[in-house]
């Protein structure tokens, strides 16, 4: 089912914005804690290695295959990385707001995914689903996520997992709309 009102993709944009500006405090935050290894000292991210090897290579920039590697394989996150600081070197700020931009995108599609799947029946279902957004968009759980630049694996785990469940959701719908093949 498409958005039956035009407030959905409104309501997915408000959360989305309240998602923005609840971490913007955290766009100048330097550096903290997992981020050095991960990016400072990761030669993947620093462009020592070549590009293929983010794929053989765990999160820290170790191989896969060592005895000593936690055995942690993000390529996509080490990518945006590498591609971030290939942009920007080592400033953290771009870092943070991909992670604040991740964040803003995850919170509207689950605004979104609510008003269709979870709610769409409901009489009020675009309000219902404005507020599920922005509880989403302010609920603590997010924090580290969103304010450690190595929470950008968990946000764009999300993102891809939201992406997907609107895809698949708007498959169902219009598979029951249509007649099945015989």
């Amino acid at each position: 089912m498409v958005c039956p009102e035009r407030g959905c993709y409104h309501h997915a944009g408000i959360s989305g914005l309240t998602a923005s500006v609840a971490y913007v405090q955290t766009l100048f935050n330097p550096f903290l804690h997992d981020d050095i290894p991960a990016i400072i000292k990761n030669p993947d991210v620093q462009g020592k290695t070549t590009f293929i090897e983010i794929f053989r290579n765990d999160f820290w920039g170790n191989s896969i295959l060592s005895s000593t590697s936690h055995k942690s394989y993000r390529p996509l996150t080490i990518a945006v990385f590498r591609l971030l600081h290939r942009c920007f070197g080592n400033w953290p700020v771009p870092y943070h707001a991909t992670n604040i931009t991740l964040h803003a995108l995850v919170t509207s599609l689950f605004t979104i995914f609510c008003q269709r799947s979870v709610f769409p029946h409901m009489a009020n279902s675009s309000h219902v689903s404005l507020i599920c957004g922005i509880l989403f968009a302010l609920h603590p759980i997010h924090t580290e996520a969103v304010c450690c630049v190595v929470g950008c694996a968990e946000l764009l785990a999300a993102f891809l997992f939201m992406t997907t469940s609107l895809m698949c959701s708007n498959f169902l719908s219009h598979s029951k709309e249509s007649k099945p093949i015989n």
